[in-house]
């Protein structure tokens, strides 16, 4: 017989929770099966139909009955309105009749996402309720499970179908949601219907249950907002975390284990967490969890000698002892020996920071990267520099090169306010919804105009995601207008304050070019008669004799320099293009490493659809292009692959600098067919950039350096809130539409 139950139901019923009787050792040979995923959008290739066993009719009714039913069940199955009309107009069936197998028309609509279709039978007087199919399951149960968001909100919102039914495995809409991996789906039950996120199953599983098991990391954080009870049981006793260990999930480990999971619950036969890792082969799984969430193996809580607050405030000011006393160990005795010492020095601190400071308050990937360590790094170099010139440059070269001096005086304050700035200041944080009431209301809106997708809706947050923000898990709100995240400033880069970072880039790179010109003058100061420098020039090999703490000093921030040099190109590439980082970036990443949006838009409808809402991004290159991106650099510089895709290369800007000149120097033909969304032109790109001015308003000086104090800004000859940005301005130069 036909049922409603998708194909992945029947691996459900063997190796899922649904399993009775069934302890952690016993599926343990099958802790590698998984759910299949949820199709976005079904196509008519894919339609859920029945079989030839099962489409034979009762004996009563005649050939031409059974035919006309048959062709009904298709008709539905396609969405095919016209025959649909045409049977139910002549009465050649009746808009409830049904095959043996006890499926209705609505449910063969509702499981193949024909809305049009839907309205139709419903229109026709169609049973919403209708219980059919082995599962004894309503239309609405079909759409739950298929995560099918437009259709389940027609039978609620408007059909006012019963959402408190449970099918015959006892499943309510909201497990069967869950089942459906679609975090949309998951969203919308739990927003617009009043069913207990506690509610269990026959067998005690809970909708967090399940989504353990499955592996779902988005309905997990979701349900985790939600505050369900963490610690119930099932019936074999197992909690949430138990069921992840099932599926091996560290990322979902992490979030029970931080939401409070109990981690000496045991099961009813006995089974402690570790046992059951034992019987999944996962213990080092858990074990790395554990020490994310802050606690040892034998599952008590790392004790930590420093606040998180003061952990930072150390990996910040650790430079400023570790730059010092390694210039030092280089300039004060031999210099291969000072370089190994250095290098000591400088391990020393990382395997000090890496182990004991930084695991304190950020238990992520890329630790380091997200601490304010680089902030150290530079403002430390920064210091260095500053003393040097007051003690020692200025003293010297003052009298020959005061304008010289005066310049740098006025540079470096302009570096450290900037750097200040770009650091503290809020780079467009958007503010997240707590009000129901607002929440339906945004979720009902997007559904309306076809839009209720992760591009466009925040699963996090729960808002309309504004054109051009993104999500910044370590604040854990969207930012507006998204540039980057800087390691060097410590904060993203934001429509608030990117105007900063890019004056702060600037002006550090004159002053850097600033000091190396002092620094020159200061050597050929010294004496020079009896050194001698077969590799470098006169003044700095007096520089090198003379004054090597200077010469280390000048070598670093040279180092700097390059980078440096390197992030001004990109940045001004993109301003002047109309692109942030975020964008140029997406705009190469290959189409198989994309997120799903989880749209579900009914098949039978032909909505306009905007498919640069994510960020503004244009999908307009392919894989094989993005490999040449990634690969032009190498050639160029003979730089291997796997470090351009490094850490080291994104802290140091050289990825998105191999974009950019693959962009760059390609054929100027291909150059010529691009289209951004964005892009005004030059002239207008760069206003917008730097003047902050209202309509009506002219271009002064006030208004160069007048900073957003929400997300306002200027796009095109537009004057826009990036917090409420969900329609851009009319953009002459782009032709898609």
């Amino acid at each position: 017989m036909v049922t409603d139950v998708p194909d992945e139901s029947a691996e459900l019923a063997t190796l899922s929770p649904g399993a009775s009787d069934r302890s952690a050792s016993s599926i343990s040979t099958q802790s590698n099966s998984s759910t299949k995923p949820l199709r976005d959008e079904p196509i008519d290739g894919e339609l859920q139909q029945p079989n030839d066993e099962t489409t034979t009719q009762p004996t009563s009714q005649d050939d031409s009955t059974q035919s006309a039913l048959q062709t009904y069940v298709a008709a539905a199955q396609h969405g095919d309105l016209n025959t649909l009309k045409q049977l139910l107009d002549s009465k050649a069936v009746s808009v409830n009749d049904h095959l043996s197998d006890n499926v209705s028309a609505l449910h063969w609509c509702a499981i193949n996402n024909k809305l049009t279709a839907m309205k139709y039978l419903v229109s026709k007087g169609a049973d919403i309720d209708f219980v059919g199919g082995d599962l004894n399951a309503t239309p609405l149960h079909w759409a739950c499970r298929y995560g099918l968001v437009y259709v389940a909100d027609y039978l609620i919102r408007q059909c006012h179908a019963n959402y408190n039914l449970k099918d015959a495995q006892g499943f309510n809409c909201l497990h069967l949601a869950v089942h459906s991996s679609n975090i949309m789906m998951v969203i919308y039950i739990t927003r617009f219907t009043d069913l207990d996120i506690d509610e269990p199953d026959p067998k005690g599983r809970t909708a967090l249950h399940w989504a353990a098991y499955q592996g779902d990391i988005l309905s997990v954080e979701y349900l985790l907002q939600l505050k369900p009870s963490i610690n119930s049981t099932d019936e074999l006793g197992f909690l949430p975390l138990h069921w992840c260990l099932v599926r091996q999930s560290k990322s979902i480990m992490t979030e029970l284990i931080a939401a409070g999971s109990d981690l000496h619950k045991t099961t009813f036969d006995g089974k402690a967490i570790w046992d059951i890792a034992r019987d999944m082969n996962c213990k080092p799984i858990l074990s790395s969890a554990l020490k994310e969430c802050g606690y040892q193996d034998n599952l008590d809580k790392k004790g930590h000698f420093l606040t998180e607050r003061a952990a930072k405030v150390v990996t910040f000011l650790s430079p400023y002892v570790t730059l010092p006393l390694s210039i030092w160990a280089i300039s004060s005795i031999n210099i291969f020996v000072g370089i190994l010492l250095a290098a000591a020095i400088i391990s020393l601190q990382m395997v000090t920071l890496t182990k004991f400071i930084i695991p304190i308050y950020v238990r992520k990937t890329s630790p380091v990267i997200k601490s304010p360590f680089f902030a150290g790094v530079f403002s430390s170099t920064t210091a260095c520099c500053i003393f040097a010139w007051m003690f020692q440059i200025l003293p010297s070269t003052f009298k020959k090169h005061s304008i010289t001096n005066f310049m740098f005086l006025l540079l470096a304050t302009a570096t450290v306010s900037s750097f200040v700035k770009a650091m503290s200041i809020d780079p467009g944080y958007i503010p997240r919804e707590t009000n129901t009431k607002v929440i339906q209301e945004t979720i009902a809106g997007l559904i309306e105009h076809r839009k209720f997708d992760a591009r466009n809706f925040c699963i996090y947050t729960m808002i309309q995601k504004p054109l051009r923000s993104k999500y910044s898990h370590s604040r854990r709100l969207n930012v507006a207008k998204f540039d980057h995240y800087c390691p060097w400033i410590y904060n993203d880069v934001g429509v608030r304050n990117h105007k900063v970072f890019f004056g702060f880039a600037i002006s550090l790179c004159s002053s850097i070019l600033v000091l190396m010109s002092l620094s020159l003058d200061y050597f050929d100061e010294l004496p020079d008669d009896d050194v001698s420098c077969p590799l470098i020039g006169k003044k700095l090999c007096a520089g090198f004799y003379g004054s090597r703490s200077l010469f280390v000093l000048l070598i670093w921030t040279t180092f700097q320099q390059v980078w440096l040099i390197m992030l001004i190109l990109v940045q001004s590439f993109q301003i002047s293009k109309g692109y942030t980082t975020y964008e140029f970036g997406n705009k190469h990443q290959p189409t198989h490493v994309r997120e799903s949006s989880f749209s579900s838009i009914p098949t039978d409808e032909d909505p306009q659809r905007d498919d640069e809402d994510l960020g503004g991004a244009e999908i307009t290159i392919d894989e094989e292009n993005s490999r040449a991106s990634h690969s032009f650099l190498s050639k160029l510089a003979c730089y291997p692959t796997f470090l351009i895709n490094s850490k080291l290369s994104r802290v140091l800007g050289l990825n998105q600098f191999a974009l950019i000149s693959h962009d760059f120097l390609r054929d100027p033909k291909h150059r010529s067919l691009e289209e951004f969304r964005y892009d005004y032109g030059f002239r207008l790109n760069w206003l917008n950039f730097l003047f902050l001015k209202r309509e009506g308003e002219g271009y002064s000086l006030g208004n160069l350096f007048k900073l957003p104090r929400g997300g306002e800004a200027n796009l095109g000859d537009a004057w826009v809130d990036y917090y409420k940005l969900y329609e851009p301005p009319v953009n002459v130069r782009y032709s898609r539409v």
